[in-house]
């Protein structure tokens, strides 16, 4: 809200004469403490001063104080509030009843302003003493808090106080619960003892047993109390009274072995009283009882008695067998079903004819019979397999004596912890294990003799109807093997198994090495039967290997838990793949090098410096190389089962060497001897890539028929390894028949990695000598040494930036051509203008490759030398239409 007033007044005449005043604008009101202002005022008024409150005092009066009066606005300016009222000089009459009513407005606020200040100060003098009552009343109410503060605390101990009290009690009250129960405790196990006493006294075994079954339940709850000297007391006399029941029955059953003069009811009894001993007394009791059954046995089979030797172990088992019939109907009278004392009496008998056979054994030693040895072992394992049925153990597995079932073994996964014993498995047989060395060695010399038996009568020879094409006396060695393991893994699955285990890796290994011997040697002609004998002697390693790898597994899985690990015949399998199958088929591959190697020195005499025009017909060198490939290829598939594949890899690899070495060896080659070396190139890349095709069908190179194919072509792996092996030979040849000009810019464009010693034998087959040869060579190196620069700056930038760039395809080497870029009708067939078309478009799209590698002068030459080809195969497209 602002206050006007006004400092000086005018007369009515000057203020009915002056013109309306003016309004300028306020300046703003400022935070804090009122301001005064003049307003500015025209001439002939006086200025008027504006008090100014902050905004924020004026919002709170705005609050508190609401008028629609405008002079209780806050922007209240009076110059416009005066010419509102005052407009024109006839409202001027109306100026002093206004100005009256003003000054009486003063007043009647001046009045209001000093009643206001009046009563504040009597509201002031009022709240002092408002305050001082009140912090008296807080005063009082702390003082009450202190003391309900005490009263609480005193409380809280007294209570306290009584809870510990009562918790003493609460003890007090347990612990004369416990006490009372634990006499009364103490006085039952007294009294039952007591009861026991005068029962076993009167042999009332049945009651008894029931007391004593009471007495041990109680004693075990008071053995933590054995330092109180009464409680010890009567632990030691309960002790005592168990050790009277436990003589008391075995007088009973003393008495009953003896005459049988105690009734079986009271036998009965007396297993019930042996129960309540505990389960240790009860454990001794039944060992006493077995022992005592078995003493007819020990007597009837002394160590050193007739009866005992090894060949009468059978009637040890028949005399179990015919003491458990002939007391079975007794036996169930007399012992607990709960006992099976059958099975008892079995154990036992089992544990002291093991101890009573290893002490025989041991003493004849020196004069064991390997045939009394496993008769007797056989013996012991068809009772040990008796006992397992009778007593529904768990069986073992049956082994199968068929292939089928060696293929599902070597699948099965072998178990990674030992497994949980069986009982009765071995539980006699095992003391004959380390008296098998007999055994073993027997079955070595077996082995030996009837592979070296086999090998003589081997005719390496199979039938055309075989179609695993092994020799016979490999199939007959697996299957000898198999059934010694068969008998052996029945005899044991310990020490002795694992030793003939090595004898079978030894005569594998020995039978691989007969195998190696009769492969023929590399340096030898190629001829059927040593494609026949290399190819039964791959397949007859690649059988073996399998049947191995077979057998080991069941020997794995066979073997005790121990010797599981130590098993392992990946060695004598390695030695099968190396020795014999990598061998053979490396052999074959050999012998056809050797064969085609007179071809290839052909192809070094031709005069291909001299050859007016490039030759359209294949050469004479080709067609005898696609001739014997021709011939020979099905001979080695038909013998070859499962390594043709192999056999097509190492020949690949061998040949196509050994062809640019010849290429090398040509002593010059004109640029039309490069053209016509290409499409011999082409026919022989086209003939090693149908080498997987080719099937055991007999083919007539130059009849009408063709080579009989199997459906799957050959794979691409095999399409770009012979592709990057005869593109090296092309690639050659395109270098040594470009011009002389363009020569180490074609090369440059083909080679990845340029070679001087390569380069310079190309120069060498261009037949350069002299200044040109050593201008090349210079230019050539300087080239080498740009591109190598140019290459380990592109490497740099190319790793630097995150964005990839363009490849640079100036020296990426041409693209081989693949299987497609030729098609001729067979592998080989007759010399036709169809067939010279064919090689005739490859030769033209390599020189328009070489071309457009090439400088603009290079470039003119090669495209002549392109245009003529293109002409030569357009006369020979007409011929082949006519």
């Amino acid at each position: 809200m602002a206050t006007t007033s006004t400092t000086s007044s005018t007369s009515s005449s000057s203020s009915a004469t002056s013109p309306p005043l003016q309004s300028n604008t306020p300046p703003p009101a400022l935070t804090g403490s009122p301001t005064v202002s003049a307003a500015a005022a025209p001439s002939g008024v006086e200025s008027l001063d504006v008090v100014r409150f902050s905004d924020d005092l004026q919002k709170a009066v705005a609050s508190v104080m609401t008028s629609s009066d405008p002079m209780d606005t806050t922007n209240f300016n009076p110059l416009d509030y005066i010419n509102s009222g005052f407009q024109d000089e006839k409202s001027l009459s109306a100026l002093e009843p206004t100005i009256g009513k003003l000054a009486l407005k003063i007043h009647h606020l001046d009045t209001d302003i000093v009643a206001a200040v009046r009563e504040q100060s009597k509201s002031q003098a009022r709240g002092r003493k408002d305050l001082a009552s009140a912090m008296k009343n807080v005063d009082e109410l702390f003082s009450k808090v202190e003391d309900i503060k005490k009263k609480a605390e005193a409380s809280e101990a007294m209570a306290t106080k009584i809870c510990c009290q009562i918790r003493s009690l609460d003890y007090a009250k347990k612990n004369l619960t416990l006490a009372i129960r634990t006499l009364k405790r103490v006085q039952m196990m007294v009294s039952s003892r007591d009861q026991v006493k005068f029962m076993l006294s009167q042999k009332q075994y049945a009651d008894a047993a029931k007391k004593l079954e009471v007495v041990t339940l109680l004693s075990a709850e008071f053995e933590q109390y054995n330092q109180i000297p009464k409680i010890a007391s009567i632990l030691h006399s309960i002790a005592s009274l168990k050790d009277e029941v436990y003589k008391c029955g075995l007088d009973e059953f003393n008495l009953f072995f003896g005459s049988k003069a105690t009734a079986i009811e009271k036998l009965l009894d007396v297993c019930l009283m042996a129960e309540s001993l505990g389960p240790v007394k009860l454990k001794e009791f039944q060992q006493w009882l077995c022992d005592t059954m078995l003493t007819s046995y020990r007597e009837m089979f002394p160590p050193a008695s007739e009866t005992a030797r090894l060949e009468n172990v059978e009637k040890r088992y028949k005399w179990l067998d015919t003491h458990l019939t002939t007391n079975a109907a007794t036996y169930n009278k007399i012992f607990p079903q709960d006992w099976n004392i059958f099975m008892l009496i079995a154990e036992e008998f089992c544990c002291v004819t093991r101890l009573e056979l290893m002490g025989i054994l041991e003493a004849n030693r020196e004069f064991l019979v390997i045939k009394v040895l496993v008769e007797a072992l056989q013996k012991t394992i068809t009772f040990e397999k008796q006992l397992r049925k009778d007593f529904e153990c768990e069986e073992e597995e049956v082994i199968e004596d068929n292939e089928e079932y060696l293929d599902e073994t070597a699948k099965e996964k072998e178990p990674a912890v030992a497994p949980p014993p069986v009982k009765f498995k071995r539980v006699i047989s095992s003391c004959f294990d380390p008296y098998m060395d007999l055994y073993v060695s027997q079955e070595d010399k077996n082995i030996a003799k009837f592979i070296s038996n086999s090998l003589s009568e081997e005719k390496w020879t199979v039938e055309e109807e075989n179609d695993q094409k092994v020799l016979n006396s490999s199939t007959d060695i697996v299957y000898y093997l198999r059934t010694s393991m068969k008998r052996c893994m029945e005899l044991s699955d310990g020490q002795p198994l694992f030793e003939l285990n090595g004898v079978f890796k030894r005569h594998i290994r020995s039978y691989a090495s007969a195998l190696s011997a009769k492969i023929p040697p590399e340096n030898g002609r190629l001829t059927a039967r040593e494609i026949e004998l290399c190819g039964i002697i791959v397949n007859t390693a690649e059988y073996l290997r399998l049947r191995t790898e077979q057998m080991g597994a069941l020997w794995r899985r066979r073997i005790s838990f121990k010797f599981k690990e130590k098993v392992d015949m990946s060695a004598e399998q390695n030695e099968l793949k190396a020795n014999c199958i990598s061998k053979g088929v490396r052999t074959l591959s050999t012998l056809l090098n050797c064969k085609l190697e007179p071809f290839l020195v052909d192809m070094t005499k031709q005069p291909w410096a001299t050859m007016a025009d490039t030759q359209t017909d294949q050469s004479t060198y080709v067609t005898n190389i696609m001739t014997t490939l021709a011939s020979d290829a099905p001979e080695i598939v038909k013998w070859l089962v499962n390594h043709y594949g192999f056999f097509c890899d190492l020949f690949v690899g061998s040949f196509c060497p050994e062809l640019i070495n010849c290429i090398f060896k040509c002593k010059r080659i004109s640029e039309n001897g490069a053209q016509s070396l290409l499409l011999d190139m082409a026919a022989i890349r086209t003939a090693l890539l149908q080498l997987p095709n080719v099937t055991a069908t007999p083919v007539n190179p130059f009849g009408d028929a063709q080579p009989e194919r199997k459906e799957k072509k050959a794979n691409n792996r095999f399409i770009k390894f012979v592709n990057g092996q005869m593109s090296k030979a092309e690639l050659i040849l395109k270098v040594a028949g470009a011009p002389q000009e363009t020569c180490i810019e074609t090369y440059l464009a083909l080679v990845q990695a340029p070679s001087d010693e390569e380069f310079q034998k190309i120069i060498d087959l261009k037949g350069l000598k002299g200044p040109d040869r050593q201008y090349l060579v210079d230019k050539f190196n300087r080239a080498a040494d740009q591109a190598r620069l140019t290459a380990a700056t592109s490497t740099t930038t190319s790793a630097s930036s995150t964005a990839p760039t363009p490849a640079n395809t100036s020296r990426q080497p041409q693209a081989a051509p693949t299987s497609g870029s030729i098609t001729l009708p067979s592998l080989i067939g007759p010399s036709s203008a169809s067939t010279a078309a064919a090689a005739a478009a490859s030769s033209a799209a390599t020189a328009a490759s070489s071309a457009a590698a090439a400088t603009s002068q290079g470039a003119q030459a090669a495209i002549r030398t392109m245009t003529g080809l293109f002409d030569r195969m357009r006369a020979n497209l007409g011929n082949a239409e006519d």
